[in-house]
């Protein structure tokens, strides 16, 4: 009795180890074999009519190769391919296309020849492209299936989540081998940005150096770690945006007359955006102000201020000096507020004067602390502080400043002799001359010789 239960008990655990096995590998895409045709469309900027396609069949657990390949090529400067007659064991393809293509910033045929790479699964599906991302995510599932054990499956879902991350944090769209420049989607509109970004302004030949480089550097843990190049790309991408050659670009792939151009512009400024750690700029900080603290020192626009605008973030400037000296947030409900910050050491330093205003800490002198309430043009201010190194706690004599009011909230350096209206000759040599500057209890008064031809 107890033997026949073991029988059973192990037929149960066959069978269902059997279905579980069936169903995993089902789930990942199974060893089914493929016959028919793939077609797709290969992009940097649309490959040229005549560039080569080749196809390799791949096994189904490792990548490898095994020995089936099948040949294409390009029909037309749409970047069309197609491969016929195809007969796999596997439903496992590596697809490689090699050839000159449609340059997206100058607009015309590249100069040299550039490779592309593309994985995919073809059971179920007969269109694959080849595009800039797919090349990427090619270089980092070879890395999760050879050192994560991933089904290719899996190692796909999470490169493609990983691309996105690296250009948009919060982006995820479909299988890049789905995407294509011309397409009216969001995952379309971020591919032709991403190769507008990547290219830039250089040569085919730097543009192919640089990707590599990217491509080893995102293979290896799914991020990319240039900040350099990432700071180097999204400088271009904000000077494009800020010289109108994002409009260039756009009227260039629009001459090609092959379809819409989705809206790649959007993804463009979001890049230099984030890298710039700009954030939102919507209606509820519209005028506001934010500096971009550069870590790596390199861009052109580090230590620059940009605005909230209708049309986005835009480079602001007004001959200001902005201080990042002021741990404290500048915010519209904290607008005017001054802050006096101490820079320097415990034993040497000096006194910082910075008024919150549109977002920034603009720097400014002791004026800053002058009460504007109640105020009057000509009204008088002063001040004593420091505007020199000194060693703290020192006794020293500190100078005193006076300013004048210009109205706007604006105080002036003291200028005497603007008041001054009488002329000093040679006849009134000698002469002293006295002006009482201010009103009420808040009156300085000042008085001038005539000395050479000059009040002094």
């Amino acid at each position: 009795m107890c033997y026949k239960k073991f029988i059973v008990s192990r037929l149960i655990l066959l069978v269902g180890t059997f279905f579980w096995a069936c169903s995993s590998e089902s789930a990942s895409g199974g060893n089914e074999p493929f016959e028919g045709s793939i077609n797709g469309v290969s992009q940097k900027g649309p490959f040229l009519e005549g560039s080569s396609v080749v196809m390799q069949e791949l096994e189904g657990k490792t990548l490898a190769q095994t020995g089936k390949s099948f040949r294409g090529k390009v029909i037309n400067d749409r970047g069309d391919f197609s491969i016929e007659n195809i007969a796999l064991d596997y439903p496992y393809v590596l697809l490689e296309v090699n050839g000159y293509y449609r340059n997206e910033v100058t607009g015309k045929k590249s100069k040299g020849s550039i490779f592309m790479k593309a994985i995919a699964d073809v059971s179920g599906q007969s269109k694959v492209n080849i595009n800039l991302l797919t090349h990427l995510e090619y270089e980092r599932v070879q890395t999760l299936v050879e050192q994560n054990n991933m089904s290719i499956e899996e190692a796909k879902r999470q490169a493609d989540r990983e691309i996105f991350a690296a250009f948009y944090a919060d982006v995820d769209y479909d299988k890049v081998e789905h995407l294509s420049i011309f397409g009216n989607g969001d995952g379309d509109a971020a591919l032709l940005a991403i190769n507008v970004l990547l290219l830039g302004n250089e040569s085919e030949a730097d543009f192919m150096a640089r990707f590599a480089t990217m491509g080893q550097d995102f293979a290896a843990d799914g991020v990319w770690n240039d900040s350099l190049l990432k700071i180097k790309i999204a400088d271009f991408a904000c000077e494009a945006s800020r010289s109108g050659k994002l409009a260039e670009i756009r009227q260039n792939i629009e001459s090609w007359k092959i379809a819409d151009v989705p809206p790649f512009e959007t993804y463009v400024n979001r890049f230099w955006v984030n890298q710039y750690g700009l954030g939102e700029c919507n209606t509820s900080n519209l005028g506001m102000r934010k500096l971009f603290v550069d870590g790596t020192e390199s861009s052109v626009f580090r230590d620059s201020a940009f605005k909230c605008t209708e049309n986005g973030w835009a480079p602001y400037s007004n001959n200001e000096v902005y201080s990042k000296s002021v741990e404290d947030e500048c915010t519209a409900e904290n607008e005017g507020e001054v802050k006096v910050v101490w820079v320097g050491n415990p034993k040497y330093g000096y006194d910082t004067y910075n008024r919150c205003e549109s977002g920034l800490w603009v720097r400014g002198n002791i004026s800053l602390t002058c009460d504007t309430t109640g105020v009057q043009v000509g009204d008088l201010c002063r001040k004593t502080g420091t505007i020199n190194i000194f060693q703290a706690g020192m006794n020293a004599a500190l100078p005193e400043y006076v300013f004048v009011y210009a109205g706007n909230g604006i105080w002036e350096d003291f200028d005497g002799l603007a008041k001054m209206t009488k002329q000093c000759t040679a006849e009134n040599e000698d002469d002293m001359e006295k002006i009482v500057y201010g009103r009420g209890d808040n009156t300085l008064t000042v008085f001038y010789k005539c000395t050479g031809g000059a009040w002094t």
